[in-house]
């Protein structure tokens, strides 16, 4: 939780009129230092103790060279990268002394980081790290107001032999960079509001350094301190070097003085001396040395910075000018292709035009025969209209006799459907008769005719229901009180319709309503089937009810011209024997 300077600490941001942002808000927190100084690993400690350097989602992710993370704000990143190029300049190479840093160059500029600062700032404590920034302090400054900077430094020689494996920097361009993004924030803050930190003290008194960082930094102590502790661990501590160090590898004495005078600020010094004791001469004995690299550097100004920067850029532009005039010799092969395409075009282009002229003089014959085709398809026309006027008359002529045939058609089959029915119906009452009267003289002349016909008929009805009702199915035969009738093999028979009195009916007949229920209480007694011979069909006939009764809720098994018919007495869902 962060310890606020004012009693307006933790409320939103405002700006003044002239767009700088408002005094009675907290300094934001700027972690500043020279590329390599261990700058990352302070503004993670400072993330972790609750300064908000920005969501996860933009900040910039770890990399092989810093595993841990950067902790730097991607728009802060890009926006000092936007600034150093319209002041001429860049990390590697930074601006000449003197710029106009609150002028009309940098206003649009300025806009974009009050837009970049707006929602880091309702977090409270806050701010954001970037080496870059170490260049352009009074442009930040001139856009957002007074800031809080943490210095972070770290032995040269180290940042230089980093410097020299990472980006392949020459020692004399990595220590020139090194002088001058130092002597910049020196001279851009005031001792007042920054705090110079060194990267040395968080191996060797952590707790102490991590409190220092905090207290200036407005951050409240953490309870555990091992819990920050942790962020320094010695596995991050690479090429551990000393002052003795950067006598003995020649550095420039403005360098080493520089190195002392930010150690002193740091309340850092290295072994035994303090940082404004002059250090003792390498002992007789240790090791000669390292070739100097001072020569020529004491006063580097920034064209040899540019020149080296050009240096290191010549082979990337050479690569890029091969890779260009690669490029140019697959467009000039394309351009080759193209145009032997186009010839080829062309020549089927002039192919098809010749093509085309014989396609137009055939089109212009085919219109002239067309036109000779179109007169005498005039003519045609004319001819086969006088034609149709003909074939009108004569169709309404063959209309005229058709209907008079039809109608004498029709009339003649309702005649010969009236004579059939006739036939039938006589057949019928000769049949009726013939069976009835058969029935009575069977008994007294069986030579007589009608006697021989009612044995023949009983004959094929015997033959008929052997056929189609199982011999062992109850069945009702419907006899007009023709006992023979009933003696179907060794089927259970019985009459049907039977008189009010329980004896068998006769030609005094019951009604439709009678029958039907007759038939039903029969069928719930168990009858199957009914047998309708020849001589009672007329009778049925006569009644439509029952008719329409035994073909709506009884299934026809058979019928035979001459003999008679069968009904399933089941629903006609049931099965039925072949």
């Amino acid at each position: 939780m962060a310890r606020s300077e004012t009693e307006n600490h933790g409320k939103h941001i405002d700006e003044r009129p002239d767009g700088v942002m408002n005094s009675a808000s907290p300094r934001p927190v700027v972690i500043v230092g020279m590329h390599r100084s261990g700058t990352s690993m302070v503004a993670k400690l400072l993330q972790q103790a609750g300064l908000h350097l920005g969501d996860e989602s933009v900040l910039m992710p770890p990399a092989e060279e810093n595993s841990e993370g950067f902790y730097e704000h991607l728009g802060f990143v890009s926006l000092n990268d936007e600034v150093l190029n319209a002041a001429g300049a860049g990390w590697d190479c930074p601006p000449p002394p003197g710029v106009d840093w609150t002028g009309a160059t940098f206003d649009a500029f300025r806009g974009e980081a009050r837009s970049l600062a707006a929602p880091l700032a309702t977090a409270g404590a806050w701010g954001w790290k970037d080496p870059r920034t170490s260049l352009t302090l009074p442009f930040w400054e001139s856009a957002i107001g007074p800031l809080r900077t943490v210095v972070v430094v770290r032995n040269p020689l180290e940042v230089v032999t980093s410097l020299h494996r990472r980006n392949g920097f020459s020692p004399a361009l990595g220590l020139t960079l090194w002088r001058t993004y130092m002597e910049r924030i020196l001279a851009d803050t005031s001792a007042e509001h920054r705090m110079v930190t060194h990267y040395d003290a968080y191996f060797l008194h952590p707790e102490q350094e991590i409190a220092r960082v905090l207290d200036f930094s407005g951050l409240d102590r953490p309870v555990d301190p091992a819990t920050l502790r942790a962020t320094t661990a010695p596995a991050l501590r690479h090429h551990q070097r000393t002052i003795l160090d950067l006598d003995a590898s020649g550095f420039p004495t403005e360098a080493i003085a520089l190195y002392r005078c930010l150690c002193r600020e740091a309340g850092w010094w290295e072994g035994t001396t303090a940082p404004d004791v002059p250090v003792a001469e390498s002992p007789e004995g240790s090791t000669p040395a390292a070739p100097s690299i001072a020569r020529g550097i004491g006063r580097v100004d920034l064209v040899r910075v540019e020149n080296e920067a050009l240096r290191r850029n010549n082979s990337d532009f050479t690569a890029a000018l091969a890779a260009r005039e690669l490029r140019v010799t697959e467009l000039e092969i394309a351009l080759a292709t193209h145009e032997a395409t186009r010839a080829e075009l062309d020549g089927k282009i002039a192919e098809r035009d010749s093509r085309l002229i014989e396609r137009n003089a055939l089109i212009a014959r085919r219109d002239h025969a067309i036109a000779e085709g179109q007169q005498h398809l005039a003519h045609a026309t004319a001819e086969v209209s006088r034609l149709q006027d003909e074939i009108a008359k004569l169709t309404d002529r063959l209309a005229d006799s058709e209907r008079a045939r039809t109608v004498s058609v029709i009339h003649e089959r309702e005649l010969r459907s009236m004579l059939t029915g006739l036939q039938a119906i006589q057949m019928g009452r000769d049949a009726e008769i013939m069976g009835t009267l058969g029935a009575v003289l069977s008994r007294h002349a069986p030579g007589a005719p009608a006697s021989i016909y009612h044995r023949r008929l009983l004959g094929e009805v015997r033959r008929f229901v052997d056929e189609h009702i199982p011999a062992d199915a109850p069945t009702l035969v419907a006899t007009y009180g023709d006992g023979a009738m009933l003696v179907l093999g060794d089927r259970p028979t019985g009459p049907f319709p039977r008189a009010a009195s329980g004896t068998v009916a006769d030609y005094t007949d019951p009604s439709d309503a009678e029958a039907v229920a007759q038939l039903e209480a029969l069928r719930e007694g168990g009858a199957a089937y009914l047998v309708v011979p020849s001589p009672s069909l007329p009778w049925l006939s006569g009644l439509p009810g029952l008719e329409l009764y035994l073909q709506q809720r009884c299934t026809p098994v058979a019928r035979e011209r001459g003999i008679g018919a069968i009904f399933a007495l089941g629903r006609q869902s049931d099965d039925v024997p072949a």
